[in-house]
């Protein structure tokens, strides 16, 4: 098995397949969260690549060894809490709202906070990019009154590269949701993505579709934080 560790000198730990035991698992999950958090949390060398008429920004930069690593920021019509609940918890879901992705499906929960995940992506830039499908773990913390929900690539002897789809993998990534003072119905979303679409593809079109990912995704998220409301469903 292998976890992407987000470098790409040596990008791999590589174990004899199904080697993995559930709490090697937690501890790779853990180290792709605090790096995908850090990722996330720095101010230094950002740069604006695209916003929208909501407002919502995707920025980007380079770090050593690592590659182009995007960030999305939106304030969206959801609690913290109930916002990155949905997000992790019911990932199985996320297709019923969410049209960036086709798939979605838990390979298997590990304790309360931490899962491995199945996931493949609607094609993006009017089919230029191909559908792609990701394997991850992932790990849920409230840290410092902050929602965050992170993780990155990891391989499962369950779900072998298959011809179906290109096999993408992404590095340590993390989604965050933060309070609004004085505004209990809203929050700031942050989401740090840290992808290798594989396959040839330019970098210009990499740029592209993630910034249309990105943005659809939290189109998708609105949508549904209305949906949500209006069946008084929103409750934490």
């Amino acid at each position: 098995m292998k976890f992407f560790s987000g470098n790409r000198n040596e990008n791999c730990k590589v174990e004899t397949p199904g080697t993995f035991s559930d709490e090697e698992y937690k501890d790779i999950a853990k180290r792709l969260f605090e790096r995908g958090l850090d990722i996330n949390n720095s101010t230094d060398n950002w740069k604006l690549e695209k916003t929208n008429s909501n407002g919502d920004t995707v920025e980007s930069k380079y770090l050593p060894g690592v590659g182009k690593v995007f960030r999305l920021t939106a304030e969206v019509n959801f609690p913290p809490k109930k916002l990155l609940s949905e997000i992790f918890y019911n990932v199985e879901s996320i297709t019923r709202w969410n049209t960036s992705l086709l798939i979605s499906k838990r390979i298997k929960m590990i304790g309360d906070d931490t899962d491995l995940v199945h996931q493949v992506t609607a094609p993006v830039a009017g089919g230029l990019v191909k559908s792609r499908d990701f394997v991850a773990v992932r790990h849920y913390e409230n840290r410092q009154g902050c929602y965050v929900a992170a993780g990155g690539s990891v391989e499962h002897p369950d779900l072998p590269e298959n011809s179906q789809y290109i096999r993408g993998v992404t590095g340590p990534g993390c989604q965050i949701s933060k309070s609004i003072p004085g505004v209990a119905d809203r929050c700031i979303f942050q989401w740090t993505m840290n992808s290798r679409l594989n396959g040839w593809l330019p970098q210009y079109l990499v740029d592209m579709a993630s910034a249309e990912f990105l943005f659809t995704y939290i189109k998708n998220v609105r949508s549904y934080g209305d949906k949500l409301r209006e069946q008084g469903l929103m409750d934490e």
